[in-house]
């Protein structure tokens, strides 16, 4: 695996286009990585708590690059938890997110594993 070669694709169709699922025994599954994150965004001009939380889809195609997909959003974090109506929206879909594209992937022949690769903080 060629490991500084990322490619970053805008879609879950460019993805399947990029690492095609294997058909045959599930042995020979493409193995691909699914990741839900949030972390809170570090205080700088503003003392507005934010989280950025994310769905990140990962695998390694055939020359080898790490093919990236990835759905973040930003959202306001208050002591009780997502602030706004969208905030709270994007919070609570977010597992719901990751169970559909976890299943669909199973469906067109993918071997899905929890995790993702280690990027670069420059990535």
């Amino acid at each position: 695996m060629k490991t500084n070669r990322i490619l970053r694709v805008p879609s879950l169709a460019a993805f399947v286009q990029e690492i095609p699922p294997v058909k045959g025994t599930p042995a020979a599954a493409a193995v691909v990585r699914l990741n839900a994150s949030e972390s809170f965004v570090p205080n700088g001009k503003t003392a507005i708590p934010r989280k950025i939380v994310g769905l990140s889809l990962q695998g390694v195609n055939a020359q080898g690059e790490i093919v990236w997909l990835h759905e973040g959003h930003v959202i306001i974090w208050m002591p009780d938890g997502p602030g706004f109506t969208d905030d709270r929206s994007v919070y609570a879909g977010l597992p719901i997110l990751r169970d559909i594209v976890r299943a669909h992937l199973a469906a067109l022949g993918y071997d899905v594993r929890d995790g993702d690769y280690a990027l670069p903080p420059s990535v």
